[in-house]
């Protein structure tokens, strides 16, 4: 059974990168059917698995995201 500490790198990494001005995003479950082709790709040994890709670069654009009033998302002691 594979550990869970790569879910909090990948999340760290998701931070880190938008952090420096980076765009990123995770890919998971789509990468399972494509592994064989993502492995020679990226020259990733056979016997390893690849659980997740993090694509870092360098947006063209930010998506524009309105937030939402406190009011809205947070609830005091009840839903």
């Amino acid at each position: 059974m594979v550990g869970r500490g790569w879910l909090c790198c990948r999340e760290n990494m998701l931070i880190a990168s938008t952090a420096l001005g980076y765009g990123s995003c995770w890919l998971e479950g789509y990468t399972l059917r494509w592994e064989e082709e993502f492995k020679v790709l990226l020259d990733i040994p056979k016997e390893k698995r690849l659980l997740t890709l993090v694509p870092i670069g360098v947006p063209t654009e930010w998506p524009a995201k309105e937030k939402r009033p406190l009011e809205e998302v947070i609830h005091w002691e009840r839903y």
